[in-house]
């Protein structure tokens, strides 16, 4: 399977898996015998046909970068970041988030944020700055003395703010990529995009981007690029400008003299808490699934603040689902009973109307109708689970609170498959259990496919990561104990 498309087979293989899986529970009663394209389309302008930009944008792409020098150092609690004499940044390690530390962002050769044509000066007493509980400026004077760069930095916070000002005009850029953090390249390269706020989110995947793009700032909230845990970009430019995108560049121009650069975590929460507007570069996944994956990931967060282990925070949150599924859970597994009784009676429909059947069809709901048995009750429940697991896959695979999170012995990191593929195994067992409790197949087809169905989730599973895999497997064990109980009540009192 091509790495790069990973995210979208899966989908794809598990929306197939859960129709099956909606068909059988529909004939086993029945037979019991992405506005954005619209935003993005209207900010964006083909390079031959645009408006010409303020410092001719397009004709400055593909310039050859500065020598990389060092012209000063900042050091915060946050991170430790190099400058180079354009004022751009050539080194950024951030010192610790969630597991991981002393991770460098921006990859050998890469100039982030710095201006183009533009020589810096410091004095030594600038070379080493150090941010320890309050804000440090620091001001740098162009070789020639037309430009000058006024920098902020905050001890709290994964952004600085710029202020330039002077007689020209600047062109600020960034040349080169992010650096990957994930030991596999070829999974992370499909998170690997431009991100621009437009009147929603635009997402371009680099290596999907054929042709230079431009765009009017004016249009554009902020806009930078992105791995699968990290983001570096621009926001609060205030002023109208030109904004340039290719394959290894971004270049922008404005009136504005001030602007914000981030640098740090793709994390909801810590985007958040350095800029509001930055909130929705966390992708929470389609327009379907976004509004569950919030949830999720709000309640996720809440339980680990009680709950240090994220393992045991996903078997609290299944068994929360598991609460809130058991009035349909209830319902589903009483309408199996009901179609068991009604066996004989549609064995004889059967056979009556066997010549005919659309009257046969109009007479079993007349049976349904009678003994108050809903044959589509059983996909009910599948149905309303199909988007909070989409919901929790999104979390699971952005989340950087999640990466080397440990669980138990062998799982040592729940946004990573099962490296001994238990879990898998294990969930493919209990499915096998719960589905001979809850539906007791008699024929042939019903026994197959009551087999083949946790065979086909353990070949999807295996490979995704252990967090959604142990969710699967204790909603599963939750489920078997949950018929069992239900099963047990129903003997007692009755239907």
């Amino acid at each position: 399977m091509d790495d790069g498309t990973r995210p979208q087979n899966f989908i794809i293989a598990t929306l197939l898996l859960f129709l099956i899986l909606i068909l059988w529970q529909y004939l086993f009663f029945k037979n019991a015998p992405q506005k954005t394209q619209q935003a993005q389309q209207s900010a964006v302008v083909k390079t031959q046909d645009s408006l010409k930009p303020q410092s001719e944008l397009a004709s400055q792409m593909g310039v050859e970068a500065p020598s990389i020098d060092t012209l000063f150092k900042v050091e915060t609690p946050l991170y430790s970041a190099t400058f180079s004499p354009d004022g751009g940044l050539i080194s950024y390690k951030i010192k610790r988030v969630g597991t991981l530390s002393d991770i460098e962002l921006l990859e050998s050769g890469t100039i982030a944020w710095g201006e183009q044509n533009i020589r810096y000066k410091t004095t030594p007493s600038t070379y080493n700055l150090e941010v320890k509980s309050s804000p440090v400026t620091v001001t740098l004077l162009s070789e020639d003395g037309t430009v000058s760069k006024t920098l902020t930095f905050y001890p709290d916070k994964y952004l600085y703010d710029v202020k330039l000002s002077g007689s020209t005009e600047p062109i600020t850029y960034f040349k080169g990529k992010l650096k990957f953090t994930q030991k596999n390249i070829k999974q992370e390269t499909p998170f690997y995009s431009y991100l621009l706020r437009l009147k929603n989110t635009v997402k371009i995947p680099v290596a999907k981007l054929k042709e230079k793009r431009e765009y009017e700032l004016s249009e554009v909230t902020w806009f930078g690029v992105r791995t699968k845990y990290f983001f570096t970009g621009v926001l609060n430019l205030k002023n109208p400008g030109k904004l340039a995108i290719s394959k290894d560049e971004i270049l922008f121009a404005t009136n504005s003299k001030s602007f914000i650069v981030y640098f740090g975590p793709l994390d909801y929460n810590i985007l958040k808490k350095n800029h509001p507007s930055l909130a929705s570069a966390f992708d929470f996944g389609s327009t379907i699934i976004k509004p569950f994956s919030f949830l999720i990931y709000i309640l996720m967060q809440l339980l680990h603040k009680f709950i240090p282990n994220y393992g045991l925070v996903i078997i609290v949150f299944a068994l929360l689902m598991k609460i809130a599924f058991f009035p349909l859970t209830r319902k589903q597994i009483i309408a199996a009973k009901r179609m068991q009784e009604l066996k004989p009676k549609l064995e004889t429909l059967q056979k009556v109307y066997k010549d005919n059947p659309q009257k046969l069809q109009q007479e079993m709901m007349e049976l349904y109708k009678k003994y108050n048995v809903n044959p589509f009750s059983g996909c009910l429940t599948l149905i309303i689970q199909m988007p909070i697991f989409f919901a929790l896959y999104q979390i699971l695979t952005n989340s950087i609170s999640l990466k080397g999170a440990p669980f138990i012995l062998w799982i040592k990191d729940l946004s990573e498959k099962d490296p001994y593929y238990i879990l898998p195994i294990l969930m493919g067992v209990t499915s096998i259990i719960l589905s001979s409790i809850q539906q007791a197949a008699t024929d042939p087809q019903s026994k197959m496919l009551m087999y083949m169905m946790p065979v086909l989730f353990v070949i999807i599973f295996i490979s995704l990561p252990s967090g959604i895999v142990l969710y699967w497997l204790t909603f599963n064990i939750l489920g078997i104990l949950e018929a069992l109980l239900i099963k047990r009540l129903e003997g007692r009192h009755g239907t």
